[in-house]
């Protein structure tokens, strides 16, 4: 977001994949003049609204909309797919294994969503990840499930099970010291928001491929 002009984002549909309780992404995008849908698990959502009403000030009424979107639980899919975006994001989304299958869900319903709809042209993605440093290296987090390996071994994972619908494209990569200094400054959070991650960030590029496939979950277990 950092280097488009402001003018690419006015406008732009943009829907936020795995907000958190803080949602500084999509309220950014939204300071920029997009028009941002925010979503998490409900349990977030209280949190996520709080940070978001915290800066209505700012954001007027470009503020997002915050609404339920829980991964491989249809039931959860109505309201956030009720529009078509140009743009879906996710940041530091790509953790953990268990919750691949339900992104690819989502990002497959999305897609079909679209075509049932006779949109020409699918959204794009964009997924970023923190650049983790070995679990050999001083002060790395144990290689056990839950540390540094298992949330690497998650995002190569993921990669690997996205190119059935997509083609991956690294497009830039982004030092943890910029994303720290440009974190805490821009927006009021709520006391229990998560501190600042110093590891530097890479972004994937997801440009959708032409066979029309609906993912289950099941085929990623």
């Amino acid at each position: 977001a950092y280097k488009q002009p402001k003018q690419f984002w006015a406008g732009k549909r943009v829907l936020e994949l795995g907000s958190g309780a803080v949602g500084v992404v999509g309220m950014a995008l939204a300071h920029l003049g997009a028009k941002v849908v925010m979503t998490d698990v409900k349990v977030l959502l209280p949190l996520l609204k709080y940070n978001v009403d915290l800066n209505r000030p700012l954001l007027g009424d470009r503020a997002p909309q915050v609404c339920e979107l829980h991964w491989g639980e249809r039931g959860t899919y109505d309201e956030a797919t009720q529009d078509y975006y140009d743009i879906v994001i996710g940041s530091s989304i790509t953790f953990s294994g268990t919750i691949i299958p339900g992104l690819l869900h989502v990002l497959s319903t999305l897609q079909h969503h679209c075509r049932l709809a006779g949109e020409h042209q699918l959204p794009e993605v964009y997924i970023a990840s923190d650049i983790l440093p070995s679990a050999s290296s001083k002060g790395a987090a144990s290689s056990k499930k839950g540390g540094v390996d298992d949330e690497r071994t998650a995002h190569a994972t993921f990669l690997e099970h996205a190119s059935i619908l997509f083609r991956s494209l690294k497009i830039d990569q982004i030092s943890g010291e910029i994303c720290g200094n440009m974190f805490p400054k821009a927006f009021a959070y709520s006391p229990e928001h998560l501190p600042t991650n110093a590891n530097d960030v890479a972004i994937h590029k997801l440009i959708p491929k032409k066979p029309k496939l609906m993912v289950d979950p099941q085929l990623f277990d």
